[in-house]
């Protein structure tokens, strides 16, 4: 689980985001500023879009990492 920070008015707040990464390649990562739900002009990121926030390893037992910080 990882948690990124943002602000917005509470109807706009978001409980859960679930990212598909099939089909996805070792190596390929997902920032802030690509995930969808995160584009919208009601929320205010409190974190660079830039940074990432899922690395596809090639690990067999660990294939799928949440980068924190």
């Amino acid at each position: 689980q990882l948690e990124i920070p943002y602000t917005s008015l509470p109807k706009y707040m978001i409980d859960t985001i679930t990212i598909d990464v099939d089909g996805m390649k070792a190596g390929n990562v997902i920032t802030v500023g690509e995930i969808p739900e995160l584009q919208s002009d009601k929320i205010e990121l409190q974190v660079d879009p830039d940074n990432i926030v899922l690395r596809i390893s090639e690990k067999q037992n660990n294939a799928v990492e949440a980068v924190e910080g």
